[in-house]
Formats: C-alpha cells, structure tokens, sequence
C-alpha cells in the first residue's frame, strides 16, 4: 500500500452469487487544517485529490462566514478551490 493513497469504497453489503472480478481503486487526499476561529478545535478534513474545498460546517453565532485564509501567508482561499495539495486555514467571519 502505498501511503500517499487511501482506498475510497469497499462495498461488500451486497450477496455474492456468482463469480466476480473485484478491483482496487486508490485516490490520492490531502489533509486540510482548519481552524473555526470560533473558540472551539482546530480539526482536520480529508479531502481528495482536484475536490473542492467548499463551505465551513462551523457557525459563530452573530456572524457569517466570510472567507478562508491560509494560516501562514493571510492569503484568502475561495471555497471553490481545487485541492491539489495539504492546506493550513483558518476561517474569518463578518
């Protein structure tokens, strides 16, 4: 196994009646660290390989997400970033 990918479905809720070819399917993920910037952990998010990094799950009560923003550089991050690599944010809120 290589360790830069993860296996993404193994389906096998399903009864086995005759013969099968069964084959692997690695994709490639990275790892995002956000920081909710709402007084709660930072966690991390799998993401795979050319997906969206998209909205925040996180609320702040009395604001809105506004925008992510690399945690080392302050550059803003839009949610339709493709990711191609690990990600440090943090989120800002308005």
């Amino acid at each position: 196994k290589d360790d830069d990918y993860d296996n993404i479905v193994w389906d096998f809720a399903s009864v086995v009646t005759q013969d099968m070819t069964l084959t692997a399917m690695w994709a490639n993920y990275f790892n995002v660290k956000i920081d909710p910037n709402n007084g709660t952990k930072e966690y991390t998010k799998i993401i795979y390989e050319g997906k969206m990094l998209g909205t925040p799950t996180d609320s702040n009560p009395g604001f809105r997400f506004k925008e992510y923003q690399e945690r080392e550089t302050g550059d803003i991050i839009l949610i339709s970033t493709l990711v191609y690599s690990d990600l440090e944010l943090v989120i800002v809120w308005e």
